[in-house]
């Protein structure tokens, strides 16, 4: 089979179902993280929030919390004193 140097195989630009949109995503919020019992999203998520200066009181009690779940127990000692 011959194939045809008029066409190149591969595109150049990629389709526009594969470009990300930020229109559609939203942040997760905490309640649905522990609900999923998804404790490594939500040390991220707290984590990034004290980062960025937005932390509640509670914020490293809920970090232990999601800590201690993951078996950190070291970690989850610390953020509790």
């Amino acid at each position: 089979m011959m194939l045809s140097r008029a066409k190149p195989a591969v595109g150049g630009a990629p389709p526009q179902g594969d470009k990300r949109k930020k229109k559609g995503k939203k942040v997760p919020q905490l309640e649905e993280l522990l609900a999923q019992r998804d404790f490594t999203g939500a040390i991220a998520l707290l984590e990034f929030k004290r980062h960025v200066g937005e932390q509640d009181e509670d914020t490293d009690l809920w970090i232990g919390y999601c800590a201690f779940y993951l078996g950190d127990y070291k970690r989850a000692l610390e953020m509790h004193m």
